[in-house]
């Protein structure tokens, strides 16, 4: 529960340079051949994106997570997803573990693939608007 809390919707979405919603297409690991600063354990995703809340609009886009970071397990192609993501030297990526990838279930958001949380998608389309008009 501790860790919901530090997930506030309204704070992950605030630092987040892209919120987006959508159907994971593919998974993959990267090859450490291909790029020397992974170990092979890398797994880069690409998400259909339906609903672009925060950033430039794309159809597709590509996020990189590391083993290091602490992210659900299980996601697949075919899952609908609501991702936090920001820009950094690899490409987009996750910056708030678990807080930062939340599983999609009609409008209903589910943390750690196991946790419904209390807000929808609808709360996070609201706090992306609040924060836009500040």
């Amino acid at each position: 529960v501790s860790r919901i809390r530090e997930g506030d919707i309204a704070h992950v979405t605030a630092e987040a340079d892209l919120v987006a919603r959508g159907t994971v297409v593919k998974t993959w690991k990267l090859q450490p051949t291909q790029y020397p600063n992974h170990d092979g354990r890398t797994v880069h995703f690409e998400l259909r994106v339906t609903e672009m809340m925060k950033g430039v609009p794309q159809d597709v886009l590509d996020f990189v997570v590391s083993p290091d970071l602490c992210v659900p397990r299980g996601i697949a192609p075919g899952q609908e997803w609501l991702v936090f993501l920001k820009s950094g030297k690899g490409g987009l990526v996750p910056f708030a573990g678990r807080n930062s990838l939340l599983k999609v279930e009609g409008s209903r958001l589910i943390f750690d693939m196991s946790v419904e949380l209390p807000e929808s998608t609808d709360k996070v389309r609201q706090a992306v608007r609040e924060e836009g008009s500040r």
